[in-house]
């Protein structure tokens, strides 16, 4: 017995070791921005004739005096756009993939407000740092940092309070590089695939296990509020990560998220 439990030992101790060793965040210091705002309006504050990521909910949600959530694509061309989908299908009805298209050419696409796609640039001077902001930056292939360069361009000059939150955790590295003092975060849940290879079975198992975390080096996570209850969230809290949870949509998930000490991005309720 005594030799089974030192062969054991001899196993396990080591994996503990990599799996912590793999999921462990940031040390750097953090600022207190989810402290001072708990409360970000996912998409901006939007419903009814007000689409998602669109200006008018973006003002919405600034005179209701929460934090906003945004999503950023960059384009061929590197113009930042503020949209959540890789394609404009959903929202705007065009068979366009962001990334895969020039500013020219998707400039004239409407939201169905009629209003059109709105440029970073444009968001960030409606908000103007009158509330703090988590920006998503996206991409559709594995490791595409160009978003993250795009990114860092536009806020350099911006005076308002935001973090970076990205599921791809080169991104992520990426815009730490540029930004040191900006709060960065890895976003993970249990994202969904089309496919059941292995390999995307492998991808899918490390996302929600934040095993990507040894390259991000996360500030914050961003986890799935329904799937928070793991041992690799609660970890990193432990360790010191500040946390947020997505997407709140009613008022007892958001009660729940603030007995654990986490940020609210929320939509579809007034929190």
């Amino acid at each position: 017995m005594e030799t089974a439990l030192i062969v054991i030992g001899a196993i396990l101790v080591p994996i503990i070791i990599i799996y912590l060793f793999l999921i462990f965040p940031s040390l750097r210091k953090k600022g207190d921005m989810f402290k001072k705002q708990p409360l970000y309006a996912h998409r901006g504050l939007f419903g009814g004739d007000i689409p998602e990521n669109s200006m008018a909910a973006f003002a919405k949600a600034v005179e209701a005096g929460y934090g906003i959530e945004l999503d950023v694509h960059t384009t061929t061309d590197g113009v930042a756009v503020v949209h959540h989908d890789d394609s404009l299908m959903r929202l705007c009805g065009v068979d366009k993939m962001i990334e895969q298209s020039t500013y020219d050419e998707i400039k004239d696409i409407t939201l169905p407000d009629g209003s059109r796609l709105p440029l970073f640039s444009e968001v960030l001077s409606l908000v103007d740092g009158r509330v703090p902001l988590i920006v998503e930056l996206k991409c559709t292939k594995a490791a595409d940092t160009r978003v993250a360069d795009v990114a860092a361009r536009e806020l350099e000059n911006y005076k308002g309070e935001y973090c970076i939150e990205s599921f791809d955790p080169f991104v992520v590295r990426k815009y730490k590089k540029y930004r040191r003092g900006v709060m960065c975060g890895q976003l993970a849940g249990r994202t969904y695939f089309k496919d059941d290879k292995i390999k995307t079975k492998l991808i899918k198992f490390c996302a929600e296990k934040m095993l990507f975390n040894v390259v991000s080096r996360p500030d914050f996570v961003a986890y799935q509020f329904e799937y928070r209850c793991n041992v690799s969230c609660a970890l990193c809290r432990l360790f010191g990560a500040e946390k947020a949870y997505w997407t709140i949509t009613t008022a007892y998930a958001r009660d729940r998220s603030f007995k654990d000490r986490a940020a609210v991005i929320f939509q579809d309720f007034m929190a």
